[in-house]
C-alpha cells in the first residue's frame, strides 16, 4: 500500500509539474479557461490529459490513469482514496496489501480504510479539506523516507 501511495503521489506531482511548465498560465486562469486537452511526456511515457472539472484526468500510453483534481495549482498535491482507487484499478490491481497478513480491495472504501494508519507512520499527513463522498484528503510525505 505504501508503494502504491508513493508511486501515485510522485507520478501525480510529475504530471502536474510538467503541466505547469508546459502551460504556465494554468495557475492564473479559471478551470474553464484551461486547455481542454494536453499531451505530456513523463519519463518514457506519453500522457494524454483531459480537463475534468477543477483538474485533469491523465491516461498514459500504457493505460495508467492519474486523475488530479482540486488543489492542483501548487505542490504539495493532495491525494485521496478515490483517485488512488482509479490508479490501482488502471494497474489491474484488485486487492492491495496493507500489512503482512492484511489486504483491502482496490475500491475507494477499502483504500480509505487503509490510509489512516499511514498517517501514524508518517507516510501521509491529513489535509484539512474533506472531498468526494466524505473521503479524507492527504499529502504524501514519501520523499521523507526516500520511497
Amino acid at each position: 500500500m505504501v508503494g502504491l501511495v508513493c508511486e501515485f503521489s510522485r507520478l501525480q506531482a510529475q504530471l502536474l509539474d510538467s503541466l505547469h511548465a508546459t502551460f504556465p498560465a494554468v495557475v492564473t486562469l479559471q478551470p474553464h479557461e484551461w486547455p481542454q486537452r494536453v499531451d505530456i511526456r513523463v519519463g518514457e511515457h506519453f500522457w494524454h490529459g483531459a480537463r475534468h472539472g477543477a483538474g485533469f484526468r491523465f491516461e498514459s500510453d500504457d493505460s495508467r490513469v492519474v486523475e488530479a483534481h482540486d488543489g492542483i495549482l501548487r505542490a504539495p498535491y493532495p491525494i485521496e482514496a478515490y483517485r488512488l482507487s482509479e490508479y490501482a484499478q488502471s494497474l489491474r490491481l484488485t486487492t492491495l496489501s496493507v500489512g503482512r497478513h492484511t489486504s483491502v480491495t482496490s475500491e475507494p472504501e477499502g483504500i480509505d480504510a487503509a490510509l489512516p494508519p499511514l498517517v501514524g507512520v508518517g507516510v501521509l499527513v491529513r489535509d484539512d479539506r474533506v472531498v468526494r463522498n466524505g473521503l479524507q484528503r492527504y499529502i504524501a510525505t514519501c520523499e521523507t523516507f526516500n520511497m
